[in-house]
Formats: structure tokens, C-alpha cells, sequence
């Protein structure tokens, strides 16, 4: 389900360092996902709901991702919980897709494409304004008295609500990450052994760095005994000029 993408050499929760950005992800996330559930309302007021999820795809990949990548948050664990125990059963036993930092890349290159396709291709900004315009302005005469008319015109806002939340929710999940994509490459806020291995780590991670796997505390030197028997000057020795 996530999309594959060449290892980047992170694995596990994110660092007690990225902490704040992932904050800032996981509201980006609960955001797309309540923009999602907005197109799904408008779909069923305009009796286009399969319609409606077509057009929503990336929206939805965008989403999943993200909560994959969040697997740790307490937040969003119970949707993750719910995805791998359905729709993305094989997930759960592959290293590329199970969750944490290793998604990290995908979901910033997938929100990438959404937004630019969405403004470029699919002209989402368009759709806004003329959407607004059409709620704010009057109506005609002949369609004043129409019952479906205020119907209509809530899908509208709904689905204007809708999309300006969820581009901009993926704006920003694509800045935020992207940084912290750096930053975990660089290592300029992040110490080393902070995750990978540190699987036993709670949410959010953090933990003990690497003293897990190490068995124990690290040994304190000892003093140097000399050799049973040894005594210190008890040879005869000879006297200077003897």
C-alpha cells in the first residue's frame, strides 16, 4: 500500500529532536483526513459518491501514508492498528512499509506530486474561487425557488471547505517533513542511535539511545593488582660503589 521507495537508512519512531515537527504532521494529517471525510459528505449530497472517491485517490494514499508514518503517535496508532489488521495486512510484516521514519520520504514526495497536479493539472485554485463566487453571489430567477437550491449550494462550501483544508494541509506536511527529512539526514538536531535498532521504544521514541542492546552498564576500569607473592623492593640490590 505505501508506495516503495529506496532506503534511506531510517527506521523505527521518531527522535525526541523531531518531536515538534511530527506534531505539526500528525495535525496535517488529522486535517487531510477530516478533508477526506468532507468530500465523502459532498459525494453523497450530490448522489456522486463513488465519484467522489475516484477523484479522491491521492488524497487517500496521502492519508494512509501518513498514518504509517505516525504509527507511534498515540493519536493515530488505533488507525494504524485498523490498517494493518484489514486492507494492509502484508504491511505489517514488511521491513519497507512498516511504518515510522521509514515512510517518511514517501509521504513527502507523494503530498509533493498531490499538490502540484492538484494546482497545475487539476486547477483546485480555479475551483475555489468560482466555487465561492457562486455561494456568494445571487441566484437567477428561474432557479430561486428551486428546493434543491440550498442543497446545492451547501456542497458547494462543503466542498470548497474541503479541498482549500486539505491543499493546504499538504502544503505544509510537505514543508514540515521535508525538514525533517534534513535534519535526519544531517544529524544537526538529531543524536545517533535515537532509532533504528530502538525498537522497544515507546511513543515518540526517545528511550536510552543504543544501551538497550548493549546488556548492562558499561564496565568500570579496575586497579592493577600486582602478582601474589610480589613485594615492592624486597630484592638485595647493591650499594653504590661496593
Amino acid at each position: 500500500m505505501v508506495v516503495p521507495l529506496p532506503q534511506t537508512g531510517l527506521s523505527g519512531p521518531p527522535p525526541p529532536e523531531l518531536r515538534g515537527r511530527f506534531e505539526v504532521l500528525k495535525y496535517c494529517v488529522l486535517c487531510m483526513g477530516g478533508s477526506l471525510v468532507l468530500k465523502l459528505l459532498v459525494g453523497l449530497l450530490m448522489a456522486k459518491p463513488m465519484e467522489m472517491i475516484f477523484g479522491s485517490l491521492s488524497l487517500i494514499l496521502d492519508v494512509v501514508i501518513g498514518i504509517f508514518l505516525l504509527s507511534d503517535d498515540l493519536t493515530i496508532a488505533p488507525a494504524h492498528h485498523c490498517l494493518v489488521t484489514t486492507v494492509c495486512q502484508s504491511c505489517a510484516t514488511q521491513q519497507d512499509c512498516s511504518g515510522g521514519m521509514s515512510c517518511l520520504l514517501s509521504f513527502v514526495i507523494c503530498n509533493t506530486i498531490t499538490v502540484v497536479l492538484d494546482i497545475l493539472i487539476n486547477g483546485v485554485l480555479g475551483t475555489i474561487v468560482n466555487g465561492t463566487q457562486v455561494v456568494l453571489s445571487g441566484v437567477e430567477d428561474e432557479t430561486a425557488n428551486d428546493p434543491m437550491l440550498p442543497m446545492l449550494k451547501l456542497a458547494i462550501t462543503l466542498h470548497i471547505v474541503s479541498t482549500l483544508m486539505a491543499l493546504i494541509a499538504q502544503s505544509i506536511a510537505v514543508y514540515v517533513g521535508f525538514k525533517a527529512f534534513q535534519e535526519s539526514n544531517t544529524g544537526s538536531s538529531v543524536i545517533p542511535g535515537t532509532w533504528g535498532n530502538n525498537q522497544g521504544a515507546g511513543s515518540w521514541a526517545g528511550g536510552q539511545g543504543g544501551q538497550g542492546g548493549q546488556g548492562g552498564q558499561a564496565e568500570t576500569p579496575q586497579e592493577a593488582r600486582p602478582a601474589a607473592g610480589f613485594q615492592v623492593f624486597s630484592g638485595q640490590g647493591n650499594r653504590l660503589g661496593s
